[in-house]
């Protein structure tokens, strides 16, 4: 089964959501508050076979419960089981991706049904089948029970139970004799359950393991657990061996929960994983989601029927193991969540800056050199007391050189506020102005200059010299650079000469000899190396705020650190102010 469409309204943070789901995988990504985790627990409520969901005040929108809630959730691919229910059947949709929910069923069209999960101030949830605004059709538990819907966020011990909704009870064929059982083991406390049901469940939940690249160390056999309050069916857990998989660490846990509601997804289930990277290694991510799409890909050629999982991420691991088409971006402002899928042709922006796309505020820094002066400027706000960029939901990324602009308008294209922080001495594509049209922000050197040009125009005698001790710092002699210089400026080199005499002399022609140096040598081509330029420029800024240098950064700053600037912002070039010598 595949949930087609959801529709929220005045459930927590979210006043109004419409979101089309096209994709059998589908991955929520955004900045914290996007409400990524409220619409997972709104698909569940929805689709849940629990019938003792408590609901408070809290969980209206603006806590106000005058704001009636309804969700509904359009459901394809449906089952022979649910198809044979009269209500269902009486109730059926038309879908397509094309003109979406029609009223009827039609040829050619998918057949689907909604269904709505309503609650008024009274706090009593309501689930009906949804067919048209004076429909009032009652929707069982033993109804929703077939959607197969499975959610991971917080592993209870209640995922390793025989308790209905859980994976395990999905994969046991026949629990007709559990409650029997369990009368039996009340009489005999020192009873293993033996039932074949529960036993055939167990290795089905042990080989599922081995698809999500994981297994027990004993084998799982189903067990009575002594630490329950009271027998029912949640006293019957898996153990590994001897172990309840209650005790395990929480790692572990939730492989193996993912593990065994993963399973029912090649059954036609849907699963909701919140955060899925969630105590995982890396390796057994990238795993994981292989596993996932390879599911899909069997389903696409007829051998199986596979159902959906939609989760939410934070990590970049996870962004980089998917397709940009499986990932959608999450907003919400003032209460209206929006879902936008990122285009398949982002692909190369994802595997190379997948940090962008987890942000309120997105900075591309054309190159190493320029990424490395954005973190000694985070540094240098943190060292004043002032809030980090994370403080203020900025994300800064290395934007890959002359990729960085077309990198730069394709986030903006998703909504995200995007500016480029990028040298000024070449022509770039997309250009400055066809980047302010689309929204981002431009930052760029005055003049015409790319970063060493500038430097050198702009930083003081003292600063130039403490840029030079840096390249001796990192292996060149002094003698060498300074030598190398004067072939530069066509001056017979004297190396017992102080570094005053030699800068007064030579200014005028030292100053772009040692942008011409440091660029042609690539001094701060490195991340580190730009981070020890940008301390530099720090320095440089505080003593010298007139300089165009100081200028630029002083308008990055501004934008980095406050949210109320005006959209489509261009910082436009600045004459230089040289410094007094």
């Amino acid at each position: 089964m595949h949930i087609r469409h959801v529709s929220i309204q005045n459930f927590r943070g979210i006043r109004e959501l419409e979101w089309v789901v096209p994709s059998k995988i589908a991955c929520l990504i955004g900045p914290g508050d996007s409400t990524k985790t409220t619409v997972l627990d709104a698909i569940d409520y929805a689709l849940s076979s629990r019938w003792n969901i408590t609901f408070i005040d809290s969980d209206f929108y603006d806590c106000d419960p005058s704001n009636d809630i309804r969700i509904r959730v359009t459901v394809g691919g449906l089952s022979t089981e649910l198809l044979r229910d009269e209500k269902v059947s009486l109730a059926l949709h038309g879908w397509s991706a094309d003109i979406g929910v029609i009223d009827e069923p039609e040829d050619g069209l998918e057949e689907v049904i909604t269904v709505q999960l309503s609650i008024d101030r009274t706090l009593e949830p309501q689930w009906t089948i949804y067919k048209d605004d004076n429909s009032d059709i009652r929707l069982s538990t033993r109804t929703r029970e077939l959607f197969g819907i499975l959610r991971i966020g917080t592993v209870t011990g209640r995922d390793f139970s025989w308790i209905k909704g859980t994976g395990l009870s999905k994969l046991t064929e026949d629990a007709s004799g559990l409650l029997g059982e369990l009368a039996e083991a009340t009489r005999q406390i020192d009873r293993v359950i033996t039932s074949d049901a529960l036993a055939k469940a167990s290795k089905k939940a042990e080989n599922a393991l081995k698809d999500v690249g994981a297994r027990p160390k004993f084998g799982f056999q189903p067990k009575l657990d002594y630490g329950a309050t009271a027998l029912g069916r949640g006293a019957i857990t898996l153990h590994d061996g001897e172990i309840p998989l209650t005790s395990a660490g929480y790692g572990t846990k939730r492989l193996f929960a993912l593990g065994i509601s993963l399973s029912q997804v090649e059954l036609g289930g849907i699963a909701l994983v919140d955060e899925l990277e969630t105590a995982l290694e890396p390796y057994r991510i990238r795993h994981l989601l292989k596993h996932l799409k390879d599911l899909t890909v069997r389903a696409i050629e007829g051998t199986m029927q596979v159902g959906q999982v939609i989760l939410t991420s934070v990590s970049g691991t996870v962004l980089v193991s998917l397709d940009a088409d499986d990932l959608f971006c999450t907003r919400s402002e003032a209460g209206i969540t929006t879902i936008k899928r990122v285009p398949a042709d982002l692909q190369d922006v994802v595997r190379s800056v997948p940090e962008a796309f987890l942000s309120t505020k997105v900075l591309v820094c054309e190159g190493k050199t320029e990424y490395g002066i954005v973190k000694a400027l985070d540094h240098h706000l943190q060292v004043d007391g002032e809030p980090s960029l994370a403080y203020h939901g900025v994300s800064y990324v290395e934007g890959g050189g002359d990729n960085a602009p077309f990198r730069a308008k394709q986030l903006a294209s998703l909504h995200y506020e995007v500016a480029i922080f990028m040298d000024s001495d070449k022509e770039t594509s997309p250009s400055a102005d066809e980047l302010t049209q689309c929204g981002v922000t431009v930052f760029a050197w005055s003049g015409n200059v790319n970063t060493e040009t500038r430097v050198a125009s702009d930083f003081s005698s003292e600063l130039l010299d403490k840029l030079i001790k840096l390249r001796v710092e990192w292996g060149a002699q002094r003698n060498d650079v300074t030598r190398k210089l004067c072939e530069m400026m066509t001056e017979e080199y004297l190396p017992a000469q102080d570094w005053d005499t030699f800068f007064s002399t030579h200014e005028i022609k030292l100053r772009p000899a040692i942008a011409q140096l440091s660029n042609s040598e690539g001094w701060f081509k490195r991340v580190d190396k730009g981070e020890a330029l940008g301390a530099l420029i720090m320095e440089s800024v505080n003593s010298s705020p007139a300089t165009g240098l100081a200028k630029t950064i002083a308008n990055l700053k501004e934008w980095l650190c406050q949210t109320d600037l005006q959209e489509n912002q261009s910082v436009q070039p600045q004459v230089a102010e040289r410094p007094s010598t």
